[in-house]
């Protein structure tokens, strides 16, 4: 495994005033004073595992699956340190699809292809994550850079063959006092296996995987008030360690670390994400559909302003422009591109989805969430990040408000076929209030 060329932190300081449909609209490229760090730092190698020669190219269906028995051999086990999505900026190649090759867990144990999801994982399920990372120069006269965050995964889709997910990246601000909403993912897997998840079944016998390189072993493990009986994997080669723990009794992912670089490297990366926390959102709807209108689509157009107001300094505002592009439909999900840019910035494009039990951040609110959702209702109240998440409703429209200590973001949304109106987002950065609104013009 090799690292690959020295990424800048740019991208994700440019992407972090983003309103939270994702309605991303960029800030300016020059760091505002205080904002947060982001947890990637320089030099984090690229997303997509490095899957061995001939491995079949993934597909939403069964296909090449090698039997269960088939031994590993040596170096088989091949991955790149984002096996999670939020390492990963970049937009996904050829829009938000299933890869297998993003899956590592199913390169030791394809029966996960076909599994079910462990009896925990259901539409609604959110698991939070505290994530950090540093990358040390070994070179005279560089500095490091670190940051420190969660990263949130809710499964908003749950199909017979597919899981359907989001990650959103909260950042801790640079005082340590709170976190503010950054990116947001789309993510797609397996019942059976997924980002943060496998079928406890494949665990059962999990020291039958050990390579040469890959070190299996059992430990108990303690998280907060919660012990756990876990299986270690710790994957090693080329001069890096990735280190995972899953739950043996759920499949659970409890903890993943990184360690990428020797004495001879440029730099050394290093982090860790750590299980903070699991439950079950209470949504008032189940099992939300698609609307209509959605699979008829094909682009909606959002305009506005995007407003920086320093005390003591007045307020800055530059126009500001958001397209979403239809990419493809499901009964319960659908994934779009999204396009974005404000005045004078180079637009940006990211891939995005929307699924049926999504509480926030949706480009659409399904019809049994429409009916579900009265006037004032205090829908959620995180517990590791301190969000809380209100419904606001009139005759014409419904809005969805999540509050943080530091930020505000109101998402409203059409009454009648929950169509996405506008979306308005406030963030406190340092002296800076950063201010986003959007509203649909044309589609």
């Amino acid at each position: 495994m090799r690292a690959s060329p020295r990424r800048s932190p740019a991208a994700w300081l440019v992407l972090a005033a983003l309103s939270l449909l994702a309605c991303q609209v960029l800030a300016p490229s020059a760091a505002t004073p205080g904002a947060a760090t982001a947890v990637v730092a320089p030099g984090t190698p690229e997303a997509t595992p490095a899957v061995a020669p001939g491995t079949p190219a993934a597909t939403l269906g069964p296909g090449g699956q090698r039997p269960a028995d088939t031994p590993i051999p040596a170096g088989h086990f091949s991955v790149g340190p984002a096996a999670l999505s939020f390492l990963a900026p970049a937009p996904l190649p050829g829009g938000v699809r299933l890869d297998d090759n993003r899956l590592p867990f199913l390169l030791l144990f394809p029966q996960l292809r076909d599994a079910p999801a462990p009896a925990w994982l259901a539409a609604g399920t959110r698991v939070t994550y505290r994530v950090q990372s540093a990358t040390i120069p070994q070179v005279r006269g560089q500095a490091s850079a670190s940051g420190a965050g969660y990263v949130q995964y809710d499964l908003v889709a749950l199909e017979t063959d597919l899981a359907v997910a989001t990650a959103k990246l909260y950042l801790d601000t640079s005082d340590g006092a709170a976190v503010l909403p950054s990116l947001i993912f789309p993510l797609l897997g397996r019942p059976g296996v997924g980002e943060f998840w496998i079928n406890p079944d494949a665990l059962v016998n999990a020291e039958q995987a050990a390579t040469a390189e890959l070190a299996v072993t059992r430990l108990d493990q303690t998280l907060g008030p919660d012990k756990y009986h876990a299986v270690r994997f710790q994957y090693t080669h080329a001069g890096a360690r990735y280190v995972w723990m899953f739950d043996a009794d759920s499949g659970l992912l409890l903890f993943f670390s990184w360690s990428i670089g020797g004495d001879a490297d440029p730099n050394h990366q290093l982090g860790q994400v750590t299980l903070a926390a699991r439950r079950q959102l209470a949504l008032p709807w189940q099992r939300g559909r698609l609307p209509a209108w959605v699979a008829q689509a094909r682009r909606l157009h959002y305009s506005g302003s995007y407003a920086t107001t320093v005390s003591g300094a007045g307020t800055v505002s530059l126009p500001a422009a958001a397209t979403v592009t239809i990419q493809s439909t499901f009964d319960r999900w659908n994934a779009y591109s999204l396009s974005t840019v404000i005045q004078g910035q180079s637009p940006a494009t990211v891939e995005a989805l929307t699924g049926g039990d999504q509480a926030f951040d949706g480009l659409w609110l399904a019809p049994e969430a429409l009916a579900a959702l009265p006037d004032g209702q205090n829908l959620d109240t995180d517990p590791v990040t301190g969000a809380v998440l209100t419904v606001a409703r009139d005759p014409s429209t419904v809005s969805l408000t999540e509050t943080g200590q530091r930020y505000q973001t109101r998402l409203i949304y059409a009454a009648d076929d929950g169509r996405l109106l506008e979306t308005l987002q406030q963030q406190q950065i340092g002296l800076a209030t950063i201010t986003t609104d959007l509203k649909l013009d044309s589609q």
